[in-house]
């Protein structure tokens, strides 16, 4: 019934070659049940390819949600495993675009991408939900503005004392942040944009008689879904990244734009709908970051 009325389906995939081989190791979809689905095709043997389920989406209270959108994957911040990285909402159907379910975005911990290790089964990671994963959450800087703020929790991955780093050692399984508003979905294709993971929303107008939608882009760190370490958004068009940028003391990690996948490049997030752009910052440094003075030659 969680698909209904169109049954279920996946969403887009998301290929993972972990050896650098040129080869797929791994595979991730999502479905409209809210199923997150592991494809190992490690193996140079088709009929040895193997699938499971790897985790299941629900809203805080216990409701599934629908996937459309690819999964996103990283290398996993410890150095073991990966994070595999969903955003939650599907716009299909008319009932879609009244639908008031709080989406989300979840960042899971796969621990079994190496090559030649086996994966368990079940995967530790199905029986896994909000309880097992470290909240984050957004904030509207200034009410009605349209630009949000996010808390920056830290993720402790590995129980207190623990050296083994087995499953049972793992205090938190991932990260997972709603949403800010009711009925607001991500249905367009996450992008890493330098040490930054953008999503672009989609959301209806709280209006039954308003035509159109709006969206918002995030910018947030992948590694535990929280805000950035640096300003992401130029928001006073003056060609920096700063405290200046700041919305009512809060550093902005989303911003309105029109209902549409928005487009990084260069520095700047181009906005099909408004036909306008904005600077967007990737974090990285280049050149020199710091210098040493050379001692003499011995004579």
């Amino acid at each position: 019934t969680a698909s209904l009325p169109l049954g279920n389906g996946l969403s887009r995939a998301t290929a993972v070659d972990n050896t650098r081989d040129g080869k797929v190791d791994l595979a991730y979809a999502g479905d409209l049940a809210g199923n997150v689905w592991r494809f190992d095709m490690s193996s140079g043997d088709v009929s040895a390819w193997t699938v499971q389920k790897f985790f299941t989406a629900k809203d805080a209270d216990g409701k599934r949600q629908a996937i459309t959108a690819a999964p996103y994957v990283v290398p996993h911040p410890t150095g073991k495993g990966d994070l595999v990285i969903i955003g939650t909402g599907r716009l299909l159907t008319a009932s879609d675009k009244s639908s008031t379910q709080r989406q989300t975005v979840y960042g899971v911990w796969e621990r079994y991408n190496e090559k030649g290790v086996a994966a368990p089964t079940p995967l530790p990671t199905v029986a896994k939900g909000r309880a097992d994963m470290q909240s984050q959450s957004f904030a509207e800087l200034d009410t009605g503005s349209g630009n949000f703020s996010l808390t920056n929790n830290t993720v402790q991955w590995y129980k207190t004392g623990t050296t083994a780093k087995r499953d049972i050692d793992v205090e938190k399984w991932g990260w997972v942040v709603d949403l800010p508003r009711n009925g607001e979905k991500v249905v367009y294709d996450m992008t890493l944009y330098g040490r930054g993971l953008f999503l672009s929303s989609v959301r209806t107008s709280d209006d039954p008689c308003a035509a159109g939608m709006s969206g918002t882009i995030y910018g947030i760190d992948p590694n535990g879904g929280g805000r950035t370490e640096y300003v992401v958004f130029d928001m006073n068009g003056d060609g920096f990244f700063n405290s200046a940028d700041a919305m009512v003391g809060g550093q902005v990690t989303g911003t309105g734009t029109g209902a549409g996948r928005q487009t990084i490049r260069g520095e700047r997030v181009f906005d099909p709908e408004a036909n306008a752009e904005r600077r967007v910052n990737h974090g990285l440094q280049f050149g020199r970051q710091s210098w040493r003075k050379q001692p003499p030659n011995p004579s």
